[in-house]
């Protein structure tokens, strides 16, 4: 009993995971992008106060690129939002002028 109880929740774990992601349809074709930022590599130990600086730049450019891939699906969001909006009213006009 106990080895038929761990083989369920061995199958139906990694399926409820899989399928916790996607629910319905979507008018995204191929999904929302990922964020094309990468952190940068953090040296083991700093030899000079260029590479410091360097990489504070660099920690720098990769927070601005977070925030710019935030801003555009924040503004993407705004977007599906006022479709939706605009979707939803249009029907209900329709509704009510029958």
């Amino acid at each position: 009993m106990r080895k038929t109880t761990i083989g369920i929740l061995v199958f139906l774990i990694p399926v409820s995971i899989a399928s916790a992601y996607y629910f319905g349809r979507s008018n995204l074709t191929f999904g929302y992008p990922d964020c094309n930022c990468y952190p940068p590599n953090k040296p083991y130990q700093f030899s000079s106060d260029y590479e410091v600086d360097r990489f504070r730049n660099e920690v720098n450019d990769y927070i601005d690129c977070v925030n710019s891939y935030l801003e555009a699906a924040e503004n993407d969001i705004e977007q599906i939002s006022d479709a939706m909006d605009d979707a939803r009213n249009e029907a209900n006009w329709f509704i009510d002028s029958l």
